[in-house]
């Protein structure tokens, strides 16, 4: 995660979720590469096999992430990428200072309010939503998109847009700025995984073509991507804000430093 964003001109991409090792090497085949396992059923010892075997496909990725849903301790003993809990988990709090540095967090967060306490308390995204009405989760509250936005006015973190996301409203995430749009019942529902998230992205990158098309008839060079990948050591200099994993509206700088880099 890293690199400067400016009001959204960043590009947005894709994060998914997977329940089991099939369908995470279907969504990695498709090219989406931020990934978080979350399966509530499985216990401990189970899970953490199945988090094993994602991460050993997701390292095939030089530029792919595994995050764990919840379980700190295993997210911690295989050396995943980062940990994401909701408000019903473990507090972000006592999650940060439980996990290494460099380690990614990611904290839920419907309201303002709840924003600004997980900034405080360390995250280094939020998940925020539902955006849209969804059947992936029952009891959701749909904050639609002036909820976002006032999330995202709120707290100087990257947000990840998450509920009922699916091909006809995707745009509006990707045109609110928001740096990642999580997609869930629309990919892991499709027929064909991997060509459904290659349509997801597609749509995603329409905007990157036409802009593309309009520099080279200019003729000036192509807007360069301002993303960075990351790993390792937290730097974190604000200014006024940041986007970096998630949705930017002011300006910041957000670093993570080291040897693996990833798509934040």
């Amino acid at each position: 995660m890293g690199g400067l964003v400016r009001d959204g001109e960043g590009k947005t991409e894709l994060y998914g979720f997977a329940e089991d090792v099939e369908t995470a090497d279907e969504l990695l085949e498709g090219g989406l590469r931020v990934l978080q396992l979350r399966n509530k059923r499985l216990a401990d010892a189970r899970f953490r096999d199945v988090a094993r075997e994602i991460l050993a496909r997701v390292r095939q990725y030089p530029e792919a992430a595994l995050i764990i849903n919840d379980r700190v301790a295993v997210a911690v003993e295989i050396g995943a990428d980062g940990v994401h809990v909701g408000p019903e988990d473990e507090p972000p709090e006592r999650v940060r200072a439980r996990i290494p540095d460099h380690f990614i967090l990611g904290v839920s967060a419907r309201t303002p309010d709840r924003a600004k306490a997980a900034a405080r308390a360390g995250a280094d995204y939020l998940g925020v939503g539902a955006v849209f009405p969804t059947a992936s989760k029952a009891d959701a509250i749909t904050i639609g998109m002036e909820g976002l936005r006032a999330v995202m006015a709120a707290a100087s973190l990257p947000v990840v847009a998450i509920g009922g996301i699916d091909q006809t409203n995707i745009r509006r995430i990707r045109d609110a700025g928001c740096r990642y749009a999580a997609v869930l019942s629309a990919l892991n529902n499709a027929p064909d995984i991997p060509k459904r998230v290659r349509e997801f992205r597609g749509i995603l990158r329409e905007r990157e073509r036409s802009e593309g098309q309009r520099a080279r008839i200019q003729e000036s060079p192509p807007r360069g991507n301002p993303h960075r990948f990351f790993a390792g050591k937290h730097v974190f200099q604000p200014t006024f804000g940041l986007n970096v994993l998630g949705c930017l509206l002011i300006d910041g700088i957000d670093q993570k430093i080291g040897i693996r880099n990833f798509h934040f």
